[in-house]
């Protein structure tokens, strides 16, 4: 069966997911998690894609980006996997991909489903019981959308923006809306895609 293609559409965003084959982890230590998370941000600069969020688990992680052309993000996302993998292979004593055959990407089109991946994203080491508390995960970018932790290399999205006319107003905004529970519904969207909403496009596109 052929693989739909990509499609791309100017200022959308993306929620990208690259998973470890066959499930297998992509994290054995600390240092792994922050040699991809600079790689991603090195690699996302060159080829000037946005980084508005993250989250790194243990057999994938989640990117929210915006590219800026189509191709962009497809060079990028090659590029972090490939150098990635020489990492952990060199450092693991391994050969072969660490990476399922492609990775997962779904326009986010609608407001709506925009502000309820970017829940998704960052409270996933919390949903997934990995931590206590969503601000207890340095592996997500929950601390600096809901608290202003500093970073240097995310985006603010236009729409997290328009949570508030100041940082301490987004982010109490955002800190509440993180206590809405996501729905059985909002999760499935999140994690099964229809196809309806990767080729939604915005009014005027």
């Amino acid at each position: 069966m052929p693989r739909r293609p990509r499609i791309y559409v100017p200022n959308t965003s993306c929620h990208v997911f690259p998973r470890g084959i066959n499930g297998g982890t992509i994290f054995r230590d600390q240092f792994d998690h922050k040699y991809l998370l600079a790689l991603i941000a090195n690699i996302a600069c060159r080829h000037h894609v946005s980084v508005h969020a993250f989250a790194l688990m243990s057999t994938h992680y989640h990117l929210i980006v915006t590219p800026p052309a189509e191709g962009a993000l497809a060079k990028a996302m090659q590029a972090i996997g490939i150098r990635y993998t020489r990492y952990f292979n060199r450092k693991y004593g391994r050969i072969g991909t660490i990476w399922n055959e492609r990775y997962g990407a779904t326009l986010l089109a609608d407001e709506r489903y925009w502000y309820t991946c970017l829940r998704y994203v960052d409270l996933n080491p919390f949903r997934a019981h990995v931590v206590r508390a969503p601000e207890d995960s340095p592996w997500s970018s929950y601390r600096v959308h809901a608290f202003g932790e500093t970073n240097d290399w995310l985006t603010p999205h236009p729409l997290y923006l328009r949570l508030g006319p100041t940082p301490q107003i987004r982010q109490a905004a955002y800190r509440k809306i993180c206590r809405i529970p996501l729905t059985d519904d909002d999760l499935e969207l999140q994690r099964h895609p229809r196809v309806a909403a990767e080729i939604q496009l915005p009014p005027g596109a």
